[in-house]
């Protein structure tokens, strides 16, 4: 059953329903709550303190190795305790809206495991229930931010950038009255990523600009937890993507030095990533190199995690330094590959 859910494709055509869904979702109603405390069947703070000790644990882990090795684990954790959770009646209401954004974190993080080892349906199911238990849990603002960032960004990863704009536009809309900065930055950078990808270079810059500036008036405390890791470094990640799509080579490296800088070692996954990015604008510099000695480093970064987009990316650079496939620093780079990352050699 797990297998026949995996393979189910990314589906952009049901995206519009349910961001209008959400959009026009009324309040959430009243939950019932323990009429008794102390009984085994309840849920209390201690009980979500213990979750949320989890999810971030299991957070750190994917940032660190990839979904490969956690995913499971977590998958194990969602359909264990989270559900014995969910069954059973919260001690106040503040309690149960609570349990449903935790919950929600965890069905995100679920999403983002899937998209990570390859199954784009699978995350595409995730994160529609993340979205509804927004809705449940009446937490209007991390609804818009799944819809925007989450649900947003595998549109475009799946090659679908007006379904992706259209999802940060609903979720601006839905929001506006209750945004931060910080999300307001992190819904406007992901509108430029769909602009570079469609190549509307001026309404992407216009909207890199809005991002920064709203970035800069964002203070910490002022923000929820979730979106507290979109800083000025990770910013810098998504300006270097929307460059790369612009065919802006120079620029690109100039933010992705920003963003692999401020980059913790502990994010593994994210340094491949950049790194593989950084080897492809070389490429695309004419750098070659340079290039091959980046995309070293990021074949050495992947190979210590177990995300499949690390590999794709890892296969791209490969495709990106195919023009030069005679210089004798490519051909070594593509032996390298083959020795220490044969999963993405081509």
């Amino acid at each position: 059953m797990a297998d026949m859910v995996v393979r189910v494709p990314f589906q952009p055509g049901v995206l519009d329903r349910a961001a209008q869904d959400w959009l026009n979702a009324s309040a959430a109603p009243r939950l019932s709550v323990a009429g008794r405390l102390g009984s085994p069947d309840q849920v209390d703070e201690e009980d979500l303190h213990s979750a949320e000790t989890a999810l971030g644990m299991f957070r750190q882990l994917d940032h660190t190795h990839g979904a490969g090795r956690v995913h499971a684990q977590v998958q194990r954790y969602v359909e264990g305790e989270l559900n014995r959770l969910l069954a059973n009646t919260p001690t106040s209401e503040a309690v149960g809206r609570h349990l449903y954004a935790l919950a929600a974190g965890f069905f995100e993080l679920c999403g983002y495991q899937a998209v990570d080892t390859g199954a784009h349906g699978l995350a595409q199911r995730r994160y529609l229930r993340a979205l509804r238990l927004t809705e449940a849990a009446d937490n209007r603002l991390y609804g818009s931010y799944l819809l925007a960032v989450n649900i947003g960004h595998l549109a475009l990863h799946c090659g679908h950038p007006e379904p992706a704009r259209r999802m940060v536009l609903t979720a601006m809309k839905g929001s506006e009255t209750q945004t931060t900065p910080a999300v307001a930055a992190a819904l406007h950078a992901v509108v430029a990523r769909t602009d570079a990808r469609l190549g509307r270079e001026g309404e992407c810059l216009t909207h890199l600009d809005i991002a920064e500036k709203q970035l800069a008036r964002s203070k910490p405390e002022g923000e929820p937890a979730w979106i507290r890791y979109f800083d000025v470094a990770y910013l810098a990640d998504e300006i270097a993507h929307c460059f790369h799509d612009l065919g802006r080579p120079q620029h690109t490296q100039r933010h992705l030095g920003d963003a692999l800088t401020a980059l913790s070692p502990t994010h593994v996954r994210r340094l491949a990533i950049d790194t593989a990015l950084l080897a492809s604008s070389l490429a695309a510099a004419g750098r070659i190199d340079e290039a091959c000695a980046t995309a070293r480093e990021a074949v050495d970064h992947a190979a210590r995690t177990t995300s499949h987009r690390c590999l794709q990316r890892i296969v791209e650079v490969q495709a990106d330094l195919e023009p030069y496939r005679c210089e004798p620093e490519v051909r070594e780079f593509g032996e390298y590959v083959r020795h220490r990352l044969p999963l993405a050699a081509v």
